[in-house]
């Protein structure tokens, strides 16, 4: 009855109860099992975790945690799902003399240097060659307390002015440099961000064909920077949501200072800056800043969620 225009041919007639569960064929073969790390031919994805602490992130997930982020629900995941492929500090930026720097997204195992060096750069050209410049700087990831959303400021907690590097003694630095690891993952991972003060659900598709579970919540970060030098996050990313809020996360380290004439770290650098994605339906006053003890301060920047995606069919 009718002529499909696509194809030209004449449509289907259905002969037989019109019922749909009268059409239902006989129940089909299990599924292969799914992929493990494993697994022959498992495809793997690999993700770099920040702690903002000095104690290493853990990849193996924490399934209590997982089902207390999925409303109860435990994610049909394996723990061992994701596993760690190596451990180290959080790298940020690093400046050269020649204006030339060079930066890893927080997502990349390029952040993650097993090694923390105060210049990790050797900066070669045709003249003179290949030297390590003194005048050179690097950018860290500093730590952050559990809590900053209770009007305490960051720079309560990070030490001030110039910090002398001891390599021989080094915990006075780097027990405020994040720690980091690299992990690989037989599931994708997606950042989602809301633009508001509201933490985002993960997505969930109309056709069934994957679900989506909480990995964490935090706050919606594009970039953290000194004297110019910095690197953006890409929003899709898990390096754009940051677990814990602080308004400054960098540590800038040199081979000399003002006030250290050796190596040294500042935590609270007078170029250090962070940009975050803005809660949109804030209203911000153009004559005014938010001071950094206001206890809404949070309010004003975007939430955001890290999701693991299962591939269903």
């Amino acid at each position: 009855s009718g002529i499909n225009a696509e194809y030209g041919g004449p449509d289907g007639v259905l002969i037989g109860p019109t019922d749909p569960g009268s059409r239902q064929g006989p129940r089909g073969a299990r599924g292969r099992p799914g992929v493990t790390m494993k697994s022959e031919y498992a495809q793997v994805r690999q993700y770099t975790l920040h702690s903002q602490t000095n104690k290493h992130p853990s990849c193996t997930f924490d399934m209590t945690e997982l089902t207390l982020l999925n409303g109860g629900r435990q994610p049909p995941i394996s723990a061992e799902s994701s596993q760690e492929l190596w451990r180290g500090y959080s790298a940020l930026y690093m400046d050269t003399s020649s204006g030339s720097g060079w930066g890893q997204p927080l997502s990349s195992s390029g952040s993650c240097l097993k090694k923390f060096e105060i210049q990790p750069v050797v900066e070669c050209s045709t003249n003179p060659g290949c030297e390590v410049k003194f005048d050179e700087s690097s950018m860290w990831m500093s730590t952050c307390p559990v809590d900053t959303t209770d009007g305490d400021t960051i720079g309560e907690f990070l030490p001030n002015g110039e910090v002398e590097y001891d390599p021989n003694n080094p915990t006075k630095v780097t027990d405020y440099i994040s720690r980091c690891a690299v992990c690989e993952s037989t599931y994708p991972w997606l950042a989602v961000h809301s633009f508001n003060d509201r933490v985002p659900e993960c997505p969930q598709p109309n056709d069934g064909k994957f679900a989506a579970y909480k990995l964490w919540e935090g706050w919606s970060l594009i970039m953290a920077k000194d004297r110019g030098g910095g690197v953006g996050q890409d929003l899709t990313t898990p390096g754009s949501c940051l677990k814990r809020f602080s308004t400054l996360m960098s540590a800038k380290c040199q081979y000399a200072g003002s006030s250290v004439s050796g190596p040294n770290c500042v935590f609270q650098s007078s170029n250090a800056e962070i940009l975050f994605v803005r809660n949109s339906e804030k209203e911000y006053d153009d004559d005014a800043s938010v001071p950094s003890r206001a206890r809404d301060l949070h309010t004003y920047f975007s939430r955001c969620s890290v999701c693991l995606l299962k591939i269903l069919r």
